[in-house]
């Protein structure tokens, strides 16, 4: 009935707001919503009308917003859709979030109405407080945050985003982490990129109890060299790339740990790097690459040759990246306290300073149903 009431809401032509959230913010939900999140909708339903809606605040709280609806547009609507003799309403040209939407939205609602912030602006240790989260994965009914202040790997419910338990020395597995900053999903478990460690784990997606050691202290493994502060890490099409910050590379391994070819030095030219952090591939392949100190993102082939760079004097800082379905680049432009949008090719669509209040954002995730993450200061907002 909530997705009903907000169709109601997408073609209604007025809307009194008589609660304490900004005008602004709420005209952006009442009218991006529908958009996000629902796919169809029951026409019969349409003569049911809403008198309210419960909608969450900047806070991430609930408040009551009363619509004023207009009925008579209501039954247009309505009598429109029977003539056309179907019984249900497609709405899907946001159906799959932001994977669905069209450049141009992205230029008119960017990341799109915030759904829920967890955590807080203060840092704490409790359950559900970060100190410093750095990297966002899912994985099944779970997403999974790594609090590196906190030396652990928070797992979430991806329905209720509740709390579900820890991955540290002190959670149900016993397994003891280390600053950990990149963190992503695999065929083999969940990979965490563990910094202070130069090391990689693999734990089981369930219950956190360690899998593997084939890719905890590579130097161990013969033939390869160690890591010098491992930060972001991505799995994808049967690979795991991961950044080589203080040795300013990217390393690629089959999922299962063998290293297939590392890729970089220092540099500031192109393919060059100056310690590189978030990573991200794309469908085609193509690993995209934050080069912090470069202030600038760099995109390579599946073969780790260099594309083309994207960002300059743009970004400061970027640190992490993550493309979507259409090729889009969904930037941490840590140094400027925001996040960027840009096409495959370089154009920004989207910057969100001034709208939303990100203090160093430093880990962004975007799920198969085009749901983002992203962790900033001490929280991670999810649009």
């Amino acid at each position: 009935i909530i997705q009903v009431r907000r169709l109601f809401e997408f073609v209604k032509s007025s809307l009194d707001v008589s609660s304490p959230i900004e005008l602004l913010l709420m005209k952006r939900y009442a009218l991006d919503r529908i958009r996000l999140l629902i796919r169809t909708c029951d026409v019969s339903a349409l003569a049911a009308g809403a008198e309210g809606v419960v909608l969450p605040d900047a806070a991430g709280s609930e408040a009551t917003v009363k619509l004023k609806v207009d009925t008579e547009c209501l039954a247009a609507a309505a009598n429109s859709i029977a003539s056309l003799g179907v019984s249900r309403l497609s709405v899907g040209w946001r159906g799959n979030g932001l994977h669905d939407a069209l450049d141009e939205d992205i230029r008119e609602h960017g990341l799109g109405p915030p759904r829920r912030c967890i955590g807080g602006k203060v840092a704490g240790a409790a359950p559900g407080m970060f100190d410093s989260p750095y990297g966002v994965a899912h994985w099944g009914g779970y997403f999974f945050v790594s609090d590196s202040g906190n030396n652990r790997v928070q797992v979430f419910d991806r329905g209720t985003l509740g709390y579900a338990y820890e991955i540290s020395n002190k959670g149900p597995s016993g397994v003891d982490i280390q600053s950990p900053a990149g963190v992503t999903t695999t065929s083999q478990g969940v990979v965490i990129a563990e910094y202070s460690r130069d090391s990689l784990s693999v734990v089981h997606p369930a219950c956190g109890a360690l899998l593997r050691h084939s890719l905890q202290y590579p130097e161990r493994m013969a033939g390869v060299a160690p890591f010098c502060g491992p930060v972001g890490c991505i799995a994808r099409h049967g690979r795991l790339a991961v950044t080589d910050s203080c040795n300013h590379r990217v390393r690629v391994f089959q999922e299962t740990g063998e290293l297939l070819f590392d890729f970089g030095h220092k540099g500031e030219g192109p393919g060059e790097f100056n310690s590189p952090e978030g990573v991200a591939i794309a469908e085609d392949g193509s690993m995209v690459v934050c080069d912090r100190q470069n202030n600038r993102i760099q995109v390579f082939d599946c073969a780790g040759v260099y594309l083309r760079t994207v960002g300059v004097g743009v970004l400061d800082s970027p640190l992490a990246v993550v493309v979507d379905a259409q090729g889009r680049l969904y930037v941490c432009d840590c140094g400027n306290d925001s996040v960027k949008v840009f096409t495959s090719q370089g154009e920004v669509l989207y910057d969100s300073s001034g709208e939303y209040d990100f203090v160093q954002p430093a880990g962004i995730a975007l799920d198969e149903n085009g749901i983002l993450y992203v962790c900033s200061d001490h929280s991670v907002h999810i649009f």
